[in-house]
């Protein structure tokens, strides 16, 4: 029900705070940041996680892990036949809403997205917050207007598998970002 705020591994190793942007671009170890190096941001919407991190298999607490691509497919699959999209359809992805926060996000006309009459979202209780992502570069963007989280499944070398919600889109989606990207992570129980 809520993005991961850890700042170290299971094992209690500590996942490095990397606050400066060209020291986040040039990792190939795990890392860790607050959106906007501000750690008051941790508190609501969780740290964001280099693929580095997640790609250890410590970054969830013992008996969880972050999820595959089949579970989250899976989920997905779940929502739209059991009548969760925004016009009760049980075809075609239409879930954003049901999975976006009642507030936060940027506001949208197009009807069925996370940024659409907000009250009206979070019908699964998932509670996704619009809490922006770190980009390849070091820099931060997105907050209010979308969010990712990482899927363990990583796509050939350089990039991994990501879900997202985006304020003007009434689907959720899924995507490469390369693993120098800071993303948030939920975390699935064994």
């Amino acid at each position: 029900m809520e993005n991961l705020k850890t700042t170290k591994y299971n094992d209690g190793t500590p996942i490095p705070n990397v606050t400066i942007e060209d020291d986040w671009f040039e990792l190939e170890t795990g890392a860790q940041c607050d959106y906007d190096n501000n750690p008051e941001n941790s508190v609501l919407y969780g740290k964001l996680y280099n693929w580095h991190a997640v790609n250890t298999g410590k970054l969830c607490p013992k008996g969880w892990h972050v999820p595959t691509l089949a579970e989250w497919e899976t989920l997905e699959k779940y929502l739209i036949a059991n009548g969760y999209n925004f016009d009760g359809t049980t075809s075609d992805n239409k879930i954003a809403k049901s999975l976006a926060s009642t507030t936060g996000w940027t506001s949208s006309e197009n009807a069925g997205s996370a940024g659409n009459n907000q009250k009206t979202n979070n019908k699964t209780g998932f509670t996704g917050l619009p809490c922006g992502i770190r980009d390849n570069y070091g820099e931060f963007r997105g907050m209010a207007t979308n969010t990712q989280w990482w899927i363990s499944s990583i796509y050939l070398n350089y990039s991994g598998y990501c879900e997202y919600l985006n304020y003007s889109e009434n689907g959720s989606g899924r995507y490469f970002a390369s693993t120098e990207f800071g993303n948030s992570v939920r975390c699935v129980k064994d």
